[in-house]
This record gives structure tokens, C-alpha cells and sequence, in this order.
């Protein structure tokens, strides 16, 4: 007993000298299927079984929270589910570098994150012997842009811990259609104390819920320097460093920005939700543990066991009943659906609105039925191309066939997409003009760049708006391709409180405000006012053209 009290001392020694007092993990919340679970406040370290979930429960929920007080180092939390997950995982969140675009007054009119998560490839348990990996982005300046701003920051969300580090900062920016270059490095070297976490630099400053975590640190390989730190050790703050607005580079709309850096990092999680579907019957054990910078534990792991009992409907006798009564059960049930079922099928033929639907769908099934005809002769056309003893002139009528039979093909698809009540919605539309705006501009050899949310509201759309806006929007790419001759094209969707903005904008040669729109631009106008919406267009002679359709959603037509 004496030896094994002198073993904990020495440990418990060992622990204060370095700073670090063990790490303590719990779980203090299980939501079994959307309803809190009351279980024991004690989580034990065997193997018994204390708490019982609820037979087939859909979705357990356990809140994972850890006690880092003492713990003064950034970490790692890993957790495995005893019985169920073979191995370790790793509850992980995300730093960022973020470079923003700025207008004259500072407002942020655009930005890109480049997120790092885990740890980098170059990671060998210290700053000092991890090798930086080198890392590039490019970003095109929006309208309006007066500046570039780049912001370092360790909260993914605040819950993020871990170790971020980055060096060799510089950025390039070059005016659109190839001239000149202009290239800026962002000192880590300019700057009072760099020898001390704390220090100053000219190019940087502190931000963040507490800024004394983003620290200076210096390297001794391949060469001296200095770099970036964010070492965020607390699951309720974040540190930051960024490029003061009067050290900001100044770019001008359309300008090509490109950015390369060096980096290395760990970064974990805090606490979270550890989330596990449809778990069979049987006997399970939470396990947690803490992992350092130095890939070795942190302190002894936690531990939760449960057991989710079995439904009743698995047990013998419960088989056997249903087994005995289930066949003649079964008959009367099927007979009497079915004839329930053609009932209800002829009252609702007699409606109007099931009418309407299944003329829909015959309709539908015709052009997929003429679709398949339709490849069919191009695949015919297309052999027949190949013929050696086609004439020259019989090859380019079949290629003309062919190219009728595509097109034939597409503008089908399309017909079909706008009559499919299934598509609307705000979520199709923006799905089916992504894909239309690839194809068509991948075809031609012209680079499509899409800025859509990840999420968009749940709103409905009428098939009748959703032929408009996507008419108006292929006769955008159209006109960019067929007057613009660009090198590129950026789409983007913004979401308002009760409407979203689709925007068109190439690099393109432009055009001088005033003249004669033409029908194809008239066209797109009076596409958008029998939507409720608005048309705007702006271009200049040599800085391309923007196209913007602004199109309402009434509140009725939202999702709740």
C-alpha cells in the first residue's frame, strides 16, 4: 500500500513541476431520440453497467466537457464507444486564415477561409521540430474592393484548442488580363521584442477574446526567423493576429490575388456532441481521453458504461404469437387495403389538381421516352460518322444530326426540369444552374467560378419563376460568352430576409453604358418583372460586365 501511495505522489509531483495537472473529461448530457436522459452524476472506470437507454434508440447524443483548468497546454480530445467503434476518434474542430476583402471605409465585402484541422503532414510533436508545409490561395477582388486584409485566428468556433503557426507570408497582385505584378511580404522580422512571445511586429497585431495567446515564436530550422503563433489552450476564448487596415495591401476591383504561406498546426476540440445512430441491443462503454502536442496522454481517461436494452419484440414469446396469427393476419389486411386503396384512387382521379398532376407525368414519361430515342439517333449519327466510305459531305450532314440531336436532348431536360413539381424549390434551382453553368462553360474552355451558400432557406418557387430565372440566366452566359470573349466567369447567390440575388459576372471585353440593350437583354428584363423582380446591369468597355437578377420570395412561400 505504501509503494502504491509513493507512485501517485511522484506522478502528482511530476505533474506540477511541468505545469500540468491531469485533464479532467465528463459527459454531463445523453439525449436519447430528442429527450434528455437522466443518468448518474458519478461516471465510472469498469465495466458495470449502470445506466439503460431505451430499445433502438434512432439518435444518442452525449455532451463531452472537459475540465482544463490546470491543464495549460493546448490538446486533443479522442473518444471510442466500446463495443461499437474499432477505433479512436478524434473530436476536432478548425483554425483559420482568412483573407478579406475591404472597401475604402474598412467594411468587409467578401471573404475566403482557408481552414486547417488535425494536425499538418509536416507535425512532429513541437514547433521547433515540425516541418512548415507551403500553402497558396488565390482570390479575385470584388466590386467595390480597396484592400486585402489577412486575419489569423485559432477560434473555428471558440471551442477550438490546438497550436497554429505561420511564416514566409507574402501576396501578389496582378490586374486582371496579365499586367503588372506587384508582390508584398508580410514581416514577421519588423517589429520590437521578437525574441519574446509577447513581442510587436509593424505588419501584425494582437486581436481576439484574449490576445495574449497569439505569441512570437522563434526558429532555429532550416534558417532562423521568426513566425505566427496562436496557442489556444481554453475551450472559451480565441486569440487572433491581423493586418492592421492602415498595413492592408490596396487592390482595385478584379484584381488577381494570390497569397503563399508556410504552416504547421495540431488543432482539437474543447467539447462537443458525440453523436451515435441506431445502436443494437447490447452492453457499450463511453471512453475519453486527452492527447498533448506531443501525440502522449494527458491525464487517465473517463468512462461511461451503458446498455441499451432489448424491445420486446425479439423475445420468444412475442415471436411465437406473431408467428401463429401473422399469416391469416396478413390476408385480411392486404384485401382490405387494396380494396381501400382503389377507392381512394378513383375519388381522387375526380379531382382536378390529380388530374393536372398525372397529365404532368405522362408528359414527363414522353420526353423521357423521346430523350432515349433522341440518343439513340446520336449514337447512330455518330458511327455512321466514321464510315470509311463516307463522303466528306455526308460526314458533316451527320455531324450536323448529331449536334441537332444533343441540343434537341438538352433543351428537353430542360423543359422537363421546369415542369417537375418535385424541383421547386430555391435549393433545385441553384443546384440545377451550378451544373448548367459547369457544363456550358467547361465546354468552351472558360473557367466557372461558383460562390453559392451552403445552406439556403427552405422557400418554394413556382415552376413558372423557376423558368424565368433560369432563362434569364442562360441568356446572361450566352451574351458573356457570345460579345464578351471572357477568360472567366463568377456566379454567386446572396440570401436576403425575403429574396436572394443571383449575380453573373465575366471578365469580359464590356460594353458602354446606354446603347441599344438589344432582345436579349430586353428579354431577360421582362423575364424578371413577371417574377416581381429586378433586372440590373452593369458594364464598362475592357472591365467586363455584371448581371443581377434580385428576385422577392413572399413570406407565404417559406418553409418554416
Amino acid at each position: 500500500m505504501m509503494k502504491f501511495v509513493v507512485a501517485w505522489l511522484t506522478v502528482f509531483l511530476q505533474l506540477a513541476l511541468a505545469g500540468n495537472l491531469p485533464a479532467q473529461f465528463s459527459v454531463t448530457n445523453i439525449t436519447v431520440d430528442g429527450k434528455a436522459l437522466e443518468f448518474p452524476s458519478t461516471q465510472k472506470t469498469d465495466s458495470g453497467n449502470s445506466l439503460h437507454l431505451p430499445p433502438w434508440p434512432g439518435e444518442i447524443d452525449f455532451t463531452a466537457v472537459a475540465d482544463t483548468s490546470h491543464l495549460n497546454q493546448p490538446y486533443m480530445l479522442y473518444y471510442k464507444l466500446e463495443g461499437f467503434d474499432k477505433d479512436w476518434r478524434i473530436l476536432y474542430s478548425h483554425m483559420r486564415l482568412v483573407v478579406r476583402m475591404l472597401d475604402a471605409e474598412n467594411n468587409i465585402l467578401a471573404a475566403t477561409d482557408c481552414r486547417v484541422d488535425l494536425q499538418s503532414a509536416g507535425w512532429r510533436g513541437s514547433l521547433q521540430n515540425s516541418d512548415f508545409i507551403p500553402h497558396h490561395a488565390e482570390v479575385v477582388a470584388p466590386m467595390r474592393t480597396a484592400k486585402v486584409q489577412l486575419w489569423c485566428v485559432s477560434g473555428g468556433p471558440e471551442y477550438t484548442t490546438g497550436i497554429f503557426a505561420i511564416k514566409n507570408v507574402s501576396m501578389q497582385v496582378g490586374a486582371p488580363g496579365g499586367g503588372p505584378v506587384h508582390r508584398r511580404e508580410f514581416s514577421t522580422e519588423d517589429g520590437s521584442d521578437l525574441d519574446q512571445p509577447l513581442g510587436s511586429l509593424t505588419d501584425w497585431k494582437r486581436d481576439g477574446s484574449r490576445p495574449e495567446m497569439a505569441q512570437i515564436i522563434r526558429l532555429e530550422k532550416p534558417q532562423p526567423c521568426h513566425a505566427l503563433v496562436l496557442s489556444d489552450d481554453d475551450p472559451d476564448t480565441f486569440a487572433a493576429w491581423i493586418v492592421p487596415p492602415a498595413r492592408c495591401e490596396p487592390v482595385q476591383p478584379g484584381d488577381h490575388v494570390t497569397l503563399d504561406w508556410e504552416e504547421a498546426h495540431t488543432v482539437g476540440c474543447g467539447l462537443g456532441t458525440l453523436i451515435y445512430l441506431h445502436l443494437a441491443p447490447g452492453n457499450y462503454w463511453l471512453r475519453l481521453k486527452a492527447v498533448g502536442i506531443d501525440n502522449l496522454p494527458l491525464g487517465p481517461e473517463s468512462s461511461l458504461p451503458f446498455v441499451v436494452l432489448p424491445p420486446f419484440w425479439i423475445k420468444p414469446w412475442f415471436l411465437l404469437l406473431c408467428g401463429s396469427g401473422g399469416v391469416i393476419f396478413a390476408v385480411w389486411a392486404v384485401r382490405r387495403h387494396q380494396k381501400k386503396s382503389w377507392q381512394r384512387r378513383l375519388d381522387r382521379l375526380e379531382q382536378q389538381g390529380v388530374l393536372e398532376r398525372e397529365r404532368t407525368r405522362i408528359a414527363r414519361d414522353f420526353h423521357d421516352d423521346l430523350g432515349s430515342r433522341l440518343s439513340h439517333i446520336t449514337m447512330l449519327s455518330e458511327s455512321a460518322c466514321r464510315h470509311p466510305n463516307n463522303s466528306p459531305e455526308t460526314v458533316t450532314d451527320l455531324e450536323r444530326i448529331a449536334a441537332a440531336a444533343r441540343e434537341f436532348t438538352r433543351s428537353m431536360e430542360e423543359i422537363v426540369w421546369a415542369v417537375d413539381p418535385e424541383n421547386d424549390s430555391l435549393d433545385e434551382l441553384a443546384t440545377f444552374i451550378s451544373g448548367f453553368a459547369q457544363d456550358l462553360l467547361h465546354s468552351v474552355k472558360v473557367r466557372c467560378r461558383l460562390d453559392m451558400p451552403l445552406q439556403l432557406p427552405e422557400w418554394s418557387l413556382s415552376a413558372e419563376i423557376r423558368h424565368n430565372i433560369f432563362m434569364a440566366f442562360k441568356e446572361a452566359l450566352n451574351n458573356a460568352l457570345k460579345h464578351g470573349h471572357p477568360t472567366e466567369v463568377q456566379i454567386t447567390m446572396n440570401i436576403e430576409a425575403s429574396r436572394f440575388i443571383l449575380t453573373v459576372e465575366d471578365n469580359g471585353r464590356g460594353f458602354a453604358q446606354g446603347r441599344d440593350l438589344g432582345h436579349g437583354l430586353k428579354n431577360m428584363s421582362s423575364r424578371l418583372q413577371k417574377c416581381g423582380g429586378d433586372f440590373f446591369l452593369e458594364s464598362e468597355p475592357g472591365h467586363g460586365t455584371r448581371v443581377r437578377f434580385v428576385v422577392p420570395v413572399k413570406p407565404a412561400t417559406q418553409a418554416a
